[in-house]
């Protein structure tokens, strides 16, 4: 900035700093001129300073000999033409300075000036004239009057959604210095809210001139939270078995039944609250929306209090939490086994068994089956889990069903299928698939024989075994889907068949036809043949289609691993989605998964 600088106020070295920290200049490199001194009387003010502050001409002596030089330094002291007025007995005077200039001083900067000065009877030929020079020039352009102070000012703005309130600090012409005090008092008469003053301070102390600050904000509204039901029951069971010291697992404590009693408090509601109320700028309240109610729901043997804020249990059972829906499930025990004496069991709840489920029998729960014993070959189906503190001795007859987990200290010469894990100590000889994975872990931590599928992962410590075993080990795909598709290949095989024998029996009774030898009854069979085939080859050909689909998203679904813990043999057939691996050397320690269509493997890093 290189306009001079006129400030009047009461501190005059406070003046000098003020104007030095608008021109971006040390004291050395300016002049000062008192213009009216003040006068103090017993210590108060009744006259204030007035002061001009302008940057000194800089010289710099040219070397006449550096011609580049000599340029570069005319260059850099090039600046804004500089333009002032002066009050004299006999009139105003537009002084212009145009010596050298980078940009000559406009008409409209003069008449601005003037408008703001409020000079009156200006003569605007005499401006226009004084305007036109490249130098310095003097003028008178209006008569005598006494000059208009303009005081500093402040510019309050507010942004449009009336929650920040913004500050900018104008300079003065001659006029008075606002104090902090002053300032604060233009702001709170136009807002109402808390002012970030430090700021203010800092504004008002080394006066930084026309730079729009943030200094005051409303409060935005928080709005309600809404109610929500807290559980006074475990609403996921931990269902990860205990392996003790031994090795074992401990499937008697593996948290999945809710066991509740007659007027237990399953549930209590928290009500919502109103939130917190804002405000803008100018203090008006913005109000925040409410919290949403929240209501129960839940199933048999649960009841609402009265008050409408409790859920309690009405007879002692099992408590079920699905889909955020409460019920209380009566549990049936049998105390011994499940034979003859009980026949087959459907219950609609779940069911404990203290003995054994003996050969040919049937147990179907809506809840848990939890079994102390062994299960022989039968067949179990549970909505929710099967719980085997001891294990299954199939004798290929046992088939269990579970949408939870299955758990079993020992799996043999059975079939199994859960939604959820498959957790035991060793599988043996048997057809397993899980929609989530299967884990054989504790002492023995063994699979061989059989089949064992998941879809995302198969975990076991020795897989196979020395005599080389044939053991299947699928992952990376639904088993159900899996199953339809091994299914529907068999179904298509044995279309293919029994197309190929129509084919020889057509061929056959159509060359006695050709003889005119076709009795009335080979007649009809022909028609029935030829009718037959039509049929199966259309069945043939949307099995084909259908398998062929099937093949396609078991593809796109061919992720899962299997991880080793000691060591796989060979005799293990490894299949992750359609991909197909024969383990012909034993492994240790590792995990095998499939990338890019290819199975690999890895280390096992524990």
């Amino acid at each position: 900035m290189d306009k001079p600088v006129i400030l009047q106020g009461k501190n005059l070295e406070n003046l000098i700093n003020t104007a030095l920290e608008t021109l971006n200049r040390k004291k050395d490199d300016v002049d000062i001129e008192i213009m009216e001194k003040g006068v103090a009387v017993m210590g108060i003010n009744i006259k204030d300073y007035k002061i001009k502050v302008w940057p000194k001409k800089s010289e710099k002596k040219i070397d006449d000999t550096k011609t580049q030089d000599v340029v570069d330094i005319s260059y850099q002291e090039k600046r804004n033409g500089y333009f002032s007025l002066e009050y004299e007995e006999d009139g105003v005077y537009l002084i212009i300075d145009n010596t050298d200039v980078k940009n000559i001083v406009t008409l409209e900067e003069v008449l601005s000036k003037i408008k703001k000065k409020n000079v009156k009877n200006f003569d605007i030929d005499s401006i226009k004239n004084t305007l036109d020079t490249s130098t310095y020039k003097r003028n008178k352009i209006a008569p005598s009057q006494e000059e208009e102070m303009i005081d500093e000012t402040v510019l309050i703005e507010i942004s449009k959604d009336k929650m920040k309130v913004f500050l900018t600090l104008i300079p003065p012409d001659g006029g008075v210095l606002l104090t902090y005090e002053d300032i604060i008092k233009k702001i709170m008469e136009k807002v109402q809210c808390s002012l970030k003053k430090n700021i203010i301070k800092d504004l008002v102390e080394k006066r930084i001139y026309n730079k729009q600050m943030l200094i005051g904000e409303g409060k935005d509204p928080v709005d309600g939270r809404d109610g929500y039901i807290e559980y006074k029951f475990n609403t996921k069971s931990n269902n990860s078995p205990e392996i003790l010291e031994d090795g074992k697992v401990n499937y008697r404590n593996l948290g999945l039944i809710n066991n509740v009693n007659e007027g237990q408090i399953l549930a209590r509601i928290q009500p919502p609250d109103n939130g917190e109320v804002g405000f803008d700028v100018f203090g008006k309240e913005i109000f925040p929306k409410a919290g949403k109610d929240v209501k129960f729901k839940f199933g048999k043997n649960v009841r609402v209090t009265e008050d409408g804020m409790n859920l309690v249990s009405e007879k002692e059972g099992e408590v079920s939490f699905l889909n955020d829906k409460v019920s209380v499930l009566e549990v049936h025990n049998v105390n011994g086994n499940v034979d003859n004496s009980t026949g087959n069991i459907n219950f609609n709840g779940a069911v404990k068994v203290q003995g054994n489920i003996m050969t040919g029998f049937k147990v179907t729960a809506t809840g848990d089956i939890e079994i102390s014993g062994v299960v022989e070959g039968a067949i179990l189906k549970s909505e929710e889990n099967i719980i085997l503190h001891r294990g299954v001795q199939g004798y290929g007859r046992a088939d269990l069903i579970a949408r939870g987990e299955i758990a079993a200290r020992f799996i043999e010469n059975a079939k199994l299928y859960a939604h959820g894990d498959i957790k035991s100590e060793a599988i043996m000889h048997s057809e397993t698939n899980s929609e989530n994975s299967v884990i054989v872990m504790g002492k023995k931590g063994l699979i061989v024989g059989g089949i064992c599928r998941a879809r995302k992962e198969v975990k076991a410590r020795v897989i196979g075994s020395e005599m080389e075993t044939k053991t299947v080990i699928e992952v990376g795909v639904d088993p159900n889907l899996k199953c339809r598709y091994e299914s529907l290949k068999d179904e298509i095989l044995e279309l293919k068949n029994n197309m190929e024998k129509l084919d020889k029996s057509i061929m056959l009774l159509s060359k006695l036809s050709k003889r005119g030898r076709l009795t009335k009854s080979k007649k009809e069979m022909l028609v029935n043949a030829i009718n037959t085939k039509k049929f199966l080859q259309g069945k043939y050909e949307k099995s084909k289609d259908t398998a062929i689909e099937l093949e396609s998203r078991i593809e796109l679904l061919s992720k899962g691993r299997i991880v080793v813990q000691e060591k796989i043999y060979p005799g293990v057939k490894i299949i992750i989605g359609n991909s197909i691996m024969y383990i012909r050397d034993e492994l240790d320690s590792c995990i095998i998964y499939r990338e890019l269509g290819e199975i690999k493997v890895a280390p096992y890093d524990q």
